[in-house]
């Protein structure tokens, strides 16, 4: 069986690691904890609206328009 990482030190240095973490980083802001559970961490995400998904559908859209 193959490990993810060989040590802790090799753990950084995973790509599949430093994509995960790059992610959850770049999205942190909009976790959102209600008040009354800002202790333990729990609430939601915030939703970025639709903004994002018009973005993704634009580049989706020039990119079949040019390979088509």
């Amino acid at each position: 069986m193959k490990r993810l990482c060989g040590s802790p030190s090799d753990f950084g240095r995973d790509p599949l690691i430093r994509r995960i973490v790059r992610e959850g980083i770049r999205i942190q802001h909009r976790f959102r904890a209600k008040p009354h559970l800002a202790r333990t961490g729990r609430g939601w995400l915030k939703s970025e609206g639709v903004a994002p998904l018009r973005r993704l559908k634009a580049r989706f859209r020039r990119r079949t328009a040019l390979g088509a």
